[in-house]
């Protein structure tokens, strides 16, 4: 049977050469990862290997470090939740003064435990969803030390970036987690006082731009959209949760005359 396929695999290979000889410049290179990677898996340009040796080889580029962090590619990238925090960790100890750095960090944690976890976000769900299976669902608990961390992240950044709305916002979500509803509150109050909203993810974009120069990708378009469209902005739905919470809340005061 071996012996069968030797025989056509020759011809195969040889004319995938031609093919691939005969595509324009701009697209070769990626063909020829696509068949690389075919054969031989770990050599997968994107593979946290790679990424992690451009990294050790540029420690102080913000921008490439904060692209690098938990760069998650379908079917290559599967990090578990301890390796992420690992990876901030690292991150916010490479930059303890830069804002970016726990921006991108807490919007990490939002998709490995920090989230409110409070049943009344799902309060004013409209009466015909009731028989949504994705509406009024029991909320797994949040992760509580991861709270208290992600909080005390928040606290840290604001001082470094303190007319940033994103930052007193997010800590409203660790803190209605917390059962501090009061505190949240306030924080939220706090960011709709600030005059500015940057969750630095253009610089983010800017790292994974760099992450495809130094793997030899190029400048090609297609791969800048693929960058793009794996953005995934994974703290805008612990914020609405965090804006229900406090809708919800300000509902129930008017109703008790508290305007």
């Amino acid at each position: 049977m071996l012996k069968g396929v030797f025989r056509y695999l020759l011809p195969v290979l040889a004319i995938l050469a031609l093919l691939l000889a005969f595509l324009p410049n701009s697209s070769r290179w990626m063909a020829a990862a696509q068949f690389k990677t075919a054969l031989a898996p770990s050599q997968n340009p994107w593979s946290l290997k790679n990424i992690g040796v451009i990294t050790r080889n540029n420690p102080n580029d913000l921008d490439l470090n904060i692209g690098a962090c938990n760069f998650f590619v379908p079917g290559v990238n599967d990090i578990p939740p301890r390796r992420q925090i690992r990876n901030i960790n690292n991150l916010l100890r490479k930059f303890p003064r830069q804002p970016a750095a726990y921006a991108i960090a807490m919007s990490q944690m939002t998709m490995i435990g920090v989230k409110a976890g409070r049943e009344k976000d799902q309060d004013l769900n409209p009466a015909q969803d009731k028989n949504d299976p994705w509406a009024n669902v029991r909320l797994p608990a949040p992760n509580v030390p991861l709270l208290h961390l992600y909080n005390k992240y928040g606290i840290i950044a604001e001082k470094l970036d303190p007319n940033n709305a994103y930052f007193s916002f997010m800590r409203s979500v660790a803190l209605f987690g917390l059962h501090r509803d009061n505190s949240a509150i306030r924080e939220i109050i706090r960011a709709g006082n600030c005059s500015v909203w940057n969750d630095y993810t253009k610089e983010m974009i800017l790292g994974r731009f760099k992450i495809a120069d130094e793997l030899g990708m190029g400048r090609d378009s297609i791969i800048r959209n693929y960058i793009i469209f794996f953005v995934l902005f994974p703290h805008l739905a612990p914020l609405r949760a965090a804006s229900n919470i406090a809708i919800h809340d300000a509902m129930i005061m008017e109703k008790k005359g508290d305007v």
